[in-house]
C-alpha cells in the first residue's frame, strides 16, 4: 500500500504508509524500503523500528555517466 503524502516542500511524493509497513511486520517479514533522505528523516519520526544503511554514489563523475547513460541527466 502507497499513499500520496505532502513534504515538508510542499512536494507531492509518493511513500508507504506506516499501516502498510506495518502490515507487512506483523506477517513476520521484513520490509525493504527504498527512500531518499527526507523519507528517512519522516521514517525516524514515525513509530517504526528501523535499520537504516546509506548507500552513497561512488563519485560525481560517476553519477553523472550513469544519468546520462539512461536518459536522466
Amino acid at each position: 500500500m502507497i499513499k500520496k503524502v505532502t513534504d515538508e516542500a510542499e512536494e507531492q511524493t509518493l511513500h508507504p504508509s506506516i499501516e502498510a509497513v506495518d502490515v507487512v511486520a506483523d506477517a513476520g517479514k521484513i520490509c525493504i524500503i527504498d527512500i531518499d533522505v527526507q523519507g528517512a528523516r519522516l521514517v525516524k519520526a514515525s513509530s517504526i523500528e528501523a535499520i537504516f544503511i546509506f548507500v552513497c554514489r561512488p563519485s560525481f563523475e560517476e553519477l553523472e555517466q550513469r544519468l546520462r547513460a539512461r536518459g536522466s541527466y
